[in-house]
């Protein structure tokens, strides 16, 4: 009987144990990149500009340098505001902050979208603040309802939403009735 009692009070005390140390392996965060001071998650960053919000920009998770002052976006939603010509939304894969905080870039299945009822496409692109211009070199294509244009390299002026395709622009028109010209 006796040898019976301890060896159920071996096999509780293993299996007290056992369940104790088995949550300890699942707790730990994943380790931050080196370069990486501040991580959040769900971020939302508005700039105003005389009094009025000139964007607002949504991301899943930020990693920020401090010392560089510059930052990791993942999944990205920018939104460009105008009162007189209308909301931009920009949206990529990710992003990237500038040092220097004025400059964006946006990274893989960038897609931009305007009121007037046009959507941009392109691998990547750069918005610098101080110019309120977006640019890129990358392959671009330009869809609406009765065209499309595609070339490479693009700027584009934020404020008057105005676009210059760069290079081997070509393009297809379309009449109300669908036929291309």
């Amino acid at each position: 009987m006796f040898f019976f009692i301890v060896l159920i009070s071996f096999s509780l005390i293993a299996t007290i144990l056992y369940n104790f140390q088995e949550p300890l392996r699942h707790t730990l965060p994943d380790p931050r990149p080196q370069n990486v001071d501040l991580s959040l998650k769900e971020i939302t960053l508005t700039n105003s500009h005389e009094g009025a919000t000139s964007w607002r920009l949504i991301a899943e998770t930020a990693d920020f340098d401090i010392g560089t002052k510059s930052g990791w976006l993942k999944n990205v939603r920018l939104v460009f505001f105008n009162k007189d010509k209308g909301d931009m939304e920009l949206t990529a894969d990710k992003g990237e902050v500038g040092a220097d905080g004025s400059s964006f870039r946006a990274i893989g299945n960038v897609t931009l979208k305007g009121s007037e009822g046009y959507t941009l496409f392109c691998d990547d692109l750069e918005y610098s603040q101080k110019d309120s211009l977006i640019r890129t070199e990358s392959p671009v294509r330009i869809v609406d309802e009765r065209m499309e244009l595609r070339g490479r390299g693009l700027k584009y002026h934020v404020e008057e939403r105005l676009f210059e395709l760069l290079n081997d622009i070509e393009a297809d028109v379309h009449d109300r009735n669908g036929l291309q010209g």
